[in-house]
């Protein structure tokens, strides 16, 4: 995986750090924005034809202290790849289960004071030659910015609006549109993507996905993810993403995908073949030590990859620390192009420095030793500095498979294929602070000794 670096730290540091801290301090200067609330926030309702009811929607805002100005719009309908609602405007609202023309407002703006509430009437009317089936829109009521010119906030709520055609015939079908096996690296999740698409005329709860995957001895693993909270909006494709958490040595599978409904009836079910050319190993658990002043802590990945220890005197104080595996997709970037490999994660719940350096051990991965086309020697480790918002390629040693840095600050930490670059395994920040903190001790000794001269 490539991802962005920043250069080494120079003599752009201070600014970067006072721009920092202005933005932090107008950040802070930000008055809080208040909360939008809604009563009424969903209609849901058997019609007949050529039938008519109303709806009403109260809005308030809780711990405001200035008025909010609201507009309220009709749009169409549909599910996101996710499963979440979104609203589809009038040029876009193309469905045969639209409703957006069913629903008309009492009004489509809201000026709301601090303390009181406001009413919104939307009236219904089904056409009496609906059809069959359900219909669907969402009234959409959102704020203008708010806040700073800089930095703004929209306050926001969505009432979905669905609607069952009464005495129709409902038609609950779905069909799979595709099975993906994403890019299978060690310690990185392997996910299973199903698409699918409801092919009825009306939505349904509680749907599940469930994955199987075999080879030629029988199955090795089977997961499930649902059953859904949502609807799925007839006509919506969702996208159902499976973890795999089973080792998988290298070979030929096949993944069969099966969608049911809340009920258990089969919506539809697809296989694809998928190849697997390095051993898969699931990503870790997250572990977690509490370290004391007095005691040495070891912090170790369930799997036995990642270790951190920390010697006796490396915090003032009693402190938990977590270590986290990071996907790939989570890792921060930079802004210059260096290669990565499936061993990423971060260590949480230190602040500052350490008052003694820590000993980081990453054992790489076959996935780390591709990134660096095979050479072992070009594998190092890098750090994340957030403050600065940089990665750091840190001086690295290695113990057979296992590469090994000390460092007095922790964070997220990645294996990094960076050719020529060499080292002992200290960490430079801690080699340039040891620096400075010389040439102090040489500059009050010579004061001293200038200052001894002078009073003889």
């Amino acid at each position: 995986m490539k991802v962005l670096i920043p250069p080494a730290r120079g003599q752009g540091e201070p600014l970067r750090w006072f721009f920092l801290i202005l933005i932090v301090i107008g950040l802070l200067c930000i008055s809080s924005v208040s909360a939008l609330s809604v009563t009424g926030s969903k209609f849901m309702a058997t019609m007949p034809p050529g039938s008519e009811t109303t709806h009403t929607i109260t809005l308030n805002i809780e711990g405001a202290t200035e008025p909010l100005d609201l507009q309220a719009d009709v749009m169409g309908f549909t599910n996101g790849p996710d499963g979440a609602y979104l609203g589809v405007s009038a040029e876009e609202d193309t469905s045969p289960y639209s409703a957006r023309t069913y629903v008309t407002l009492d009004r489509n703006q809201v000026h709301l004071l601090p303390g009181t509430s406001e009413k919104i009437t939307a009236t219904i009317s089904v056409p009496k030659n609906a059809g069959s089936g359900g219909r669907y829109a969402m009234i959409y009521i959102h704020s203008g910015v708010q806040g700073a010119k800089s930095v703004g906030f929209i306050s926001a709520v969505a009432v979905p609006v669905m609607i069952t055609i009464g005495g129709s015939d409902l038609v609950k079908t779905g069909t799979l549109t595709g099975i993906s096996v994403g890019d299978i690296a060690t310690g990185q999740p392997f996910v299973v993507t199903t698409g699918f698409q409801n092919t009825g005329n009306h939505h349904y709860y509680g749907v599940t996905d469930t994955v199987v995957i075999s080879d030629a001895t029988g199955v090795i693993a089977t997961e499930s993810i649902g059953p859904t909270a949502w609807a799925v909006i007839p006509g919506s494709t969702v996208n159902f993403k499976v973890p795999i958490r089973t080792p998988l040595p290298v070979g030929t599978y096949t993944v069969q995908s099966t969608v049911t409904k809340e009920d258990g009836t089969v919506l539809d079910s697809k296989s694809e073949n998928f190849e697997v050319a390095i051993p898969f190993t699931p990503p870790p658990t997250s572990a977690k030590i509490t370290l004391t002043p007095q005691s040495e802590g070891v912090l170790v990945s369930p799997d036995g990859r990642y270790s951190v220890t920390f010697p006796a005197g490396s915090v003032l104080s009693n402190v938990e620390v977590t270590l986290r595996p990071l996907q790939l997709t989570m890792v921060p970037t930079g802004t210059e192009t260096i290669e990565l490999g499936s061993s990423t994660f971060v260590v949480e719940g230190l602040s500052g420095l350490l008052a003694r350096p820590a000993t980081v051990r990453v054992k790489y991965s076959e996935d780390d030793l591709s990134a660096a086309n095979g050479d072992a020697n070009s594998l190092k480790l890098a750090r994340f500095d957030a403050g600065g918002n940089a990665w750091t390629i840190l001086s690295t040693s290695r113990d057979g498979e296992t590469l090994v840095i000390q460092s007095d600050r922790m964070g997220t930490w990645a294996v990094a294929a960076a050719p020529g670059v060499g080292g002992t395994g200290i960490d430079t920040n801690m080699m340039i602070l040891g620096g400075i903190i010389a040439v102090i001790i040489i500059l009050i000794s010579v004061f001293m000794l200038k200052r001894k001269k002078n009073t003889e």
